[in-house]
């Protein structure tokens, strides 16, 4: 009818006007979210690991602290007492965990608690990075010497595995553990070499990775594939172990600078996240980069544990203090977004080791400035949080309107 024609060019314009607005509202939504919290500015943070609940739990080494974080909230709890902390882990049962570096010991706090209880490791033991397995018992690699160490909290047996040699001269050492499917996986930091023990058969099965590896934190995919951080070579290696077994790909970061210097992964919507020492986050996606595969044969060896009680129980006192986090609004410059990298550069005197990913969210543990305890102009560590709710190279295209 002749009403309705007249109206239906407002009608038209109307409709793309609110189409415009919500594309434009849409645009705002998928920005990346940028936000930092401060840490201790005396400390050093390390490692960080996400529980259950969505809580993050952080190591600060230098402090003796950990600290319990909420990102939705920014409520935190920082643990304080927690001698030599190196790698920090809430268990299946709501026990935290941590490795005393310094005092060769394996420590257990219930949250809340004003006493942890401390074992200690064999003598001149170095306990860095902790996993827990389906039968709970606790997983402790050491950083300096060829040994793993496992811990039966119920009948207190401590089990120590040695790590099989392959040079006249040099031990192995790892920093990070890894359980999955019944197996446990490090990274050998001395041989450049990636093992895998079987605790039903004690059977080590040893792939060797090109000279100069040094394979750091470890990460496993939905396909079962094996993820590390090669913090000398720069790059990001994956071990097929089950469709293609004894294929390694090498994934070249591409520079942005000095370095690069991964040193953790994280994996995450078929995205492998990574810490990078000298000031990045970045993300590779394998299924659009390009990477270099070669076939390794693994060698095996058996190596039965030796086995006794953890001996005498140890108690330490705790002081718990509660905060909450004003999140401020902060730049990470996408630096590279070509070829399946997306690569941030964090403010200058970042140095970004711990990571957490859930959903789009990316959390990272950056220990700053050396100088940050005697330069207030230093940067200080932070709790970093990138939220990349859509690929930054994506593109909205629009319709065409057309008039009646």
């Amino acid at each position: 009818m002749q009403y309705s024609r007249l109206f239906t060019p407002l009608l038209v314009l109307i409709g793309a006007v609110l189409f415009l607005v919500l594309i434009f509202a849409q645009g705002i939504a998928d920005t990346p979210a940028n936000k930092e919290a401060p840490l201790n500015p005396d400390g050093l943070v390390y490692e960080m690991s996400r529980d259950d609940n969505g809580k993050l739990w952080i190591t600060d080494y230098m402090e003796n602290e950990i600290w319990k974080v909420d990102p939705a909230t920014g409520n935190y709890t920082v643990y304080d007492g927690l001698y030599g902390a190196s790698d920090g882990r809430l268990d299946s049962s709501g026990y935290l965990w941590w490795s005393n570096f310094d005092e060769g010991q394996l420590g257990r706090l219930i949250p809340g608690a004003a006493q942890a209880t401390l074992w200690s490791l064999p003598p001149d033991s170095n306990p860095l990075g902790i996993t827990f397995d389906n039968n709970g018992h606790v997983w402790v690699a050491d950083g300096f010497e060829p040994f793993l160490y496992r811990f039966d909290p119920s009948s207190k047996e401590l089990c120590t595995y040695t790590v099989p040699d392959s040079d006249p001269i040099f031990d192995g050492a790892s920093d990070y553990i890894l359980y999955h499917n019944g197996q446990i996986w490090i990274g050998d930091l001395e041989l450049g070499r990636i093992l895998r023990l079987n605790p039903a058969t004690n059977t080590f099965t040893i792939w060797k990775l090109a000279a100069d590896a040094l394979p750091e934190g470890l990460a496993i995919d939905n396909n079962g594939h094996l993820w590390w951080a090669d913090n000398w070579l720069g790059e990001l290696g994956r071990l097929d172990s089950q469709s293609n077994p004894n294929q390694i790909t090498s994934y070249v970061i591409p520079s942005r600078g000095i370095g690069p210097a991964p040193i953790q992964v994280a994996v995450q919507n078929g995205k492998v996240w990574y810490t990078d020492e000298t000031g990045h986050v970045g993300s590779l996606d394998p299924a659009v980069a390009n990477g270099t595969t070669v076939n390794v044969s693994p060698s095996t060896e058996m190596e039965p544990p030796t086995c006794e009680s953890a001996g005498t129980e140890a108690l330490a006192d705790v002081t718990t203090s509660n905060g909450t986090f004003e999140w401020t609004s902060t730049d990470y410059t996408l630096a590279h977004n070509s070829g399946g990298w997306m690569i941030y550069r964090l403010p200058e005197g970042a140095a970004p080791y711990g990571l957490a990913t859930s959903g789009s969210s990316t959390w990272f543990a950056d220990q700053g400035d050396d100088a940050a305890p005697i330069d207030p102009a230093a940067r200080a560590q932070q709790l970093g949080w990138l939220d990349v709710t859509q690929d930054p190279g994506s593109k909205i295209f629009l319709p065409a309107v057309l008039r009646p």
